[in-house]
């Protein structure tokens, strides 16, 4: 997952800062375009995570958290006694990556910006270089959209629209020693209001199966929002190989097989409280989400499961997911939240198909 994120980054920022930006330009100067769109991303990525969800602040915490970082292509939860022990380091895990992502777009942003300096308002058009090509369009500083081709094949695409930015990138079609193997798509949109109010939405799909880890997700989708002084959270994971014995990267998958993970969290810097459901692949609608907690896999998971009801609150500085508490002894603006909307769902039948497209012009 990481690996793919950073791969992004380095990969957008070399292809992209190449020549785009010089075709309008009569003094080959250039222009720090945006400054206000990279501040506004800046502020988002200063005050990503509420305390209850930044474990540096608790020591033993920290701890599993490092670990978590240095071993990022196994299995997050090795740490954990269990899999209902493991969601909060899940829910850290959740926000690192959606940090991670936010400083990808930063990066190429603010690389794209300062090369379309030099592009005139108004301007559009194609620049190619080997086999390398980027279509542009610019309204003015903070509207504008880039199109990156690699051997004619659409590879990235990033749009500034005033408040709101897009960034997506294809690695699969890329020659494997640009990527440094990583696999996979990513598509990321930030939404910017004020320092306190503001969304960063990515996909991330295609990842390579681990061979150390075969139950591990092919595609992730999480939303953080803020507003009003809490945090809100949507979680998708997509794991297509899960339940039964002997699998491997090759096992074939299937409903029966596969599963999706879905957690839903609110919190501010005392606490934050989370659900989380299981549902196999072929479900099509989520009306009874409710009815696929943890508490409900009984003995199919290996043991009664009862006692992990949702929700389960997490107060700050701790890894600790106290199940059947929705945080009303720690924080009562927690308590009383509601998680964000339930339209921000995909269903399990469409998720595990959910295909992000790069467009093949502007």
């Amino acid at each position: 997952m990481k690996k793919i994120i950073s791969a992004v980054a380095v990969i957008a920022c070399s292809l992209i800062l190449a020549n785009c930006g010089t075709t309008a330009s009569s003094d080959g100067g250039t222009t720090a375009t945006t400054s206000t769109v990279v501040t506004n991303l800046e502020t988002v990525e200063s005050n990503l995570v509420p305390d209850s969800l930044d474990y540096t602040q608790n020591s033993a915490a920290a701890s599993v958290s490092a670990s978590i970082k240095a071993e990022s292509d196994g299995n997050p939860c090795a740490e954990a006694a269990d899999l209902f022990d493991c969601q909060p380091i899940l829910l850290q895990l959740y926000m690192d990556m959606a940090k991670m992502v936010l400083g990808a777009v930063t990066d190429i942003i603010s690389g794209v910006g300062t090369e379309m300096g030099d592009v005139e308002d108004g301007a559009s058009g194609t620049v190619s270089w080997e086999t390398t090509s980027v279509q542009y369009s610019k309204t003015t500083d903070t509207d504008y959209s880039i199109i990156l081709s690699e051997s004619s094949v659409p590879i990235g695409y990033i749009d500034v629209n005033d408040n709101v930015y897009t960034v997506k990138m294809n690695l699969d079609n890329l020659p494997e020693e640009d990527t440094g193997g990583a696999a996979g798509q990513i598509q990321a949109t930030v939404t910017y209001t004020d320092e306190n109010t503001w969304s960063i939405t990515f996909l991330l799909t295609g990842m390579a199966c681990a061979t150390d880890d075969v139950a591990a997700p092919e595609r992730i989708q999480i939303q953080v929002d803020k507003v009003s002084g809490l945090w809100t959270g949507k979680a998708m994971l997509y794991s297509p190989r899960w339940v039964g014995n002997g699998l491997t990267c090759s096992s074939e998958a299937t409903d029966d097989t596969s599963m999706d993970f879905y957690t839903d969290f609110v919190g501010n810097d005392a606490a934050a409280k989370a659900s989380v459901y299981m549902m196999q692949r072929n479900k099509n609608s989520l009306d009874d989400i409710a009815n696929y907690g943890m508490d409900a896999i009984g003995d199919g998971f290996g043991g009664n499961t009862s006692a992990y009801v949702n929700p389960f609150c997490n107060p700050a500085g701790t890894l600790d997911a106290l199940w059947g508490n929705n945080c009303s002894a720690i924080n009562a603006t927690v308590s009383a939240a509601d998680y964000s909307a339930s339209s921000n769902w995909v269903t399990p039948y469409d998720f595990y198909q959910l295909a992000i497209t790069i467009p093949s012009s502007l």
